[in-house]
């Protein structure tokens, strides 16, 4: 089954709860959740959610240096365009293209995109909902980037785009995912390249 935008297993469609792998053992495709389609709000309104900016491990504010703080920003605004996406995804997959998503992923990432909101979209369903984000790290490495993110999905749900009604059969009551993001720098800007579920969070 297709999946629709976020780490492997959280995505709206999500129809069993990812399980607690070996670290970095799954593949989280940008797309990777069971297809969500739903009409969402456009990218400032649509509520990928907050980035709270709590450290984990010290349960306080991170202090990130301005080139890290700079990947977290295109990281989060990518997630703004795949929402977007998500909420119109066109049944040729054209939503990632209205939603800018070229500008924000990239490589396997961003094919993954295309494919999973094609299948969204021959299914007849979107997806609402916020998504949350906790940042846990990100390391920058001259043209590349690694960022660790506890994503909340449960509100992202998959919804019929006729009738507005909740697709049925979906997971509603997922864990929140550590998902691992592979970033690298083009035209001065951090485009997601791949994605990785590391477990529960």
């Amino acid at each position: 089954m297709a999946t629709s935008g976020g780490p492997a297993g959280t995505g709206p469609a999500a129809t069993r709860p990812a399980q607690a792998g070996p670290a970095r053992a799954r593949r989280l495709r940008a797309v990777t959740l069971p297809l969500v389609a739903a009409v969402l709000v456009a990218a400032g309104a649509s509520g990928c959610g907050k980035d709270s900016g709590q450290d984990a491990a010290a349960g306080g504010q991170p202090k990130w240096t301005a080139e890290q703080d700079t990947v977290r920003k295109d990281y989060l605004a990518y997630w703004e365009s795949l929402l977007q996406a998500n909420a119109n995804p066109g049944k040729d997959g054209s939503g990632a293209d209205g939603a800018g998503l070229p500008e924000r992923a990239a490589g396997n990432q961003l094919a993954q995109l295309r494919q999973n909101l094609q299948a969204l979209g021959t299914r007849n369903l979107v997806a609402k909902g916020p998504v949350d984000h906790t940042v846990r790290g990100i390391e920058v490495r001259a043209q590349t980037a690694a960022l660790e993110d506890c994503v909340a999905v449960r509100k992202w749900l998959q919804y019929d785009a006729a009738s507005g009604q909740q697709d049925p059969g979906q997971l509603v009551d997922r864990p929140n995912q550590l998902a691992h993001y592979t970033l690298a720098q083009r035209d001065g800007r951090w485009l997601v390249t791949d994605s990785q579920v590391l477990g529960p969070c």
